[in-house]
């Protein structure tokens, strides 16, 4: 019921709501997975980085799902903590299984400019599953919308390239 009208705040941009809407909620339900969440999304929207990683951290806590430690990393990049914004993306690249958030933290390193990182995530995410790694480069290049050719036409060829490899 709650999640909906929390939607449609974040939608709206409107987060200062959403996050007073989230802290008086936290009160009565401190645990909430979905309060938590957006209580997060709310501060990191608004620059409140240090707070939206102890948030995120919280919901790791409790949820053990690493897609949380991806966000906190996001927020460690954008307060300039870029060594632990590596250390954070190097833990869950060693631990995390699941392809789609592996390629959720690939995305994060990128967008960093972590291309060390991005390459030993690219890595292990080819020795989970190939076809669905390179499905996923390719969705990712055509969510870019490239505007330099060189770099289109590399991202092109190299999305060629793995698709004409040998399976393993």
């Amino acid at each position: 019921m709650y999640a909906e009208k929390m939607n449609e705040m974040f939608a709206g941009k409107k987060y200062q709501e959403l996050e007073e809407f989230c802290k008086r909620e936290l009160s009565l339900y401190p645990k909430d997975i979905d309060l938590l969440f957006f209580y997060s999304s709310a501060l990191e929207a608004q620059g409140k980085y240090s707070l939206a990683k102890k948030s995120f951290i919280k919901l790791f806590n409790i949820t053990k799902d690493r897609i949380f430690q991806v966000c906190e990393s996001i927020a460690e990049f954008a307060e300039g903590d870029r060594a632990q914004g590596e250390k954070t993306l190097n833990e869950i690249t060693d631990k995390e299984e699941n392809l789609d958030k592996l390629f959720k933290v690939f995305e994060v390193a990128i967008k960093n400019d972590e291309g060390n990182i991005g390459l030993r995530i690219l890595q292990k995410c080819f020795m989970l599953n190939r076809k669905k790694t390179i499905e996923f480069l390719q969705e990712l290049f055509e969510k870019s919308h490239e505007r330099k050719p060189e770099r289109a036409l590399i991202m092109v060829n190299t999305i060629n390239l793995l698709k004409s490899l040998p399976d393993a």
